[in-house]
């Protein structure tokens, strides 16, 4: 039988615990709680180390949910196979890409309130569709309204989906007042699809105003 000391095991140099167990940790917390759960304090007594062990390795709190947001961008980004001379493909597929990212990772979308979402690869995703949209005819100016646009529909859309399915939660019966007037047109999926059409066309219109006029 012993009766050591529960203290000695934290005795002498403390346990290094790796950037990416970091990572996968604060990952599942933000998945189960939310993204105000992650903590230097909350992922050290998940790993059994101490909230100084986390900081040696990723900083402050803020660090360590930005070290978090970037790591998931990078997953989903790595992943897809971006269309090639191909403005309108490449824009659809990054409106239902980050549709997806921002479904199955709500936390993203909750640091996305705070900031501009950053991660491996999001810069240069950025400048792609930009470049793609100007070399399709579109001004730099446009180009950037073009992308800016499409991408917040896209967090808009999914916010309001998931604000809306949080709040009809047990509700019952048909839909009322104004969420009545287009019953026919409630499919999400078509919804979504429906929104990309639109901006997908009025950014063609400006593509073929501009190169007629050119």
């Amino acid at each position: 039988m012993s009766f050591d000391n529960p203290r000695s095991a934290r005795s002498g140099r403390p346990r290094a615990v790796s950037r990416a167990a970091i990572v996968a940790t604060a990952s599942r917390l933000a998945a189960d709680h939310g993204l105000g759960a992650v903590t230097l304090r909350a992922v050290g007594d998940a790993l059994g180390v101490s909230p100084m062990t986390i900081h040696r390795t990723v900083g402050g709190s803020e660090s360590l949910r930005a070290a978090l947001v970037s790591a998931q961008i990078g997953v989903a980004l790595a992943h897809v196979r971006w269309p090639e001379n191909d403005w309108r493909a490449l824009v659809e597929t990054f409106a239902w890409r980050l549709r997806e990212l921002l479904y199955e990772h709500p936390f993203v979308l909750e640091a996305h309130r705070q900031s501009a979402l950053d991660g491996p690869g999001a810069e240069a995703l950025v400048v792609r569709i930009v470049n793609s949209l100007k070399d399709a005819g579109l001004t730099e100016k446009e180009a950037v309204w073009g992308y800016a646009s499409l991408h917040d529909f896209v967090t808009g859309h999914v916010a309001l989906m998931m604000g809306r399915a949080r709040a009809e939660e047990g509700r019952t019966g048909a839909p009322s007042g104004t969420a009545a007037l287009f019953s026919n047109y409630r499919d999400e999926d078509e919804r979504f699809s429906g929104g990309v059409l639109v901006l997908v066309e009025g950014l063609s219109s400006l593509i073929v105003r501009n190169t007629s006029t050119s």
